[in-house]
């Protein structure tokens, strides 16, 4: 039984599975459930102290940490060009939060978040969005990733290689956190030679990634 085993032991095993994992194998038993210590389970996968941990509010605790990281299009840093002519508010289907951001035209595309405080782990970040058939066929998207004061990573994506018309992600590579970090995702091209239409933008998900 996990619960003959030295206290040290049972903390080591929580750093080897995912908090999905931890809440699953509290709830095999009474026994595991009053001898988790989720002050430590706390502090591993949130990086935070609580007045009274326990299962149920670490469950709630980390449903808002998993929503926190997917952000509406419309929550973007330099969304403040919807004015219809640049950038404008749309319905469209299969948005997953019913609203999305439409290009309209545009010369300087350049659309970012910053996560603030996220907890050691692995992570992705994902964009989100419709291409359309009549989309500038010369776009040379750059997703740039930047962890706190470390140098931004840039990959350079070409919209002519993507599947229009659909919903799809444009990934970013992926990020290990040892420590608690900002981490700032921006999608830009500001190539002012020639002018940008044709992308509906539905969310920035900044992905946990399973150990």
């Amino acid at each position: 039984m996990l619960t003959e085993l030295p206290y040290n032991i049972r903390l080591h095993i929580i750093d080897f599975i995912n908090p999905e994992d931890v809440c699953n194998l509290a709830c095999t038993s009474r026994s595991l459930y009053y001898n988790f210590d989720w002050s430590y389970v706390y502090k591993v996968f949130l990086c935070i102290s609580v007045e009274e941990p326990s299962l149920c509010s670490f469950i709630e605790d980390y449903s808002k940490f998993l929503k926190s990281l997917k952000i509406s299009a419309l929550k973007l840093d330099l969304v403040n060009w919807l004015n219809g002519r640049y950038l404008s508010v749309a319905k469209h289907r299969g948005s997953y939060f019913e609203k999305v951001v439409q290009l309209q035209s545009v010369c300087w595309l350049n659309l970012r978040h910053s996560f603030n405080s996220v907890p050691p782990g692995s992570y992705r970040p994902a964009w989100r969005v419709w291409l359309c058939k009549n989309v500038t066929p010369y776009i040379r998207i750059t997703l740039s990733i930047k962890v706190s004061n470390e140098s931004p990573r840039d990959e350079i994506f070409n919209v002519a290689n993507f599947e229009k018309d659909t919903w799809g992600y444009m990934y970013s590579e992926s990020i290990i956190l040892t420590n608690t970090c900002d981490v700032t995702c921006k999608f830009y091209d500001i190539d002012c030679s020639y002018w940008k239409t044709g992308i509906f933008f539905d969310y920035l998900h900044l992905i946990p990634l399973k150990k």
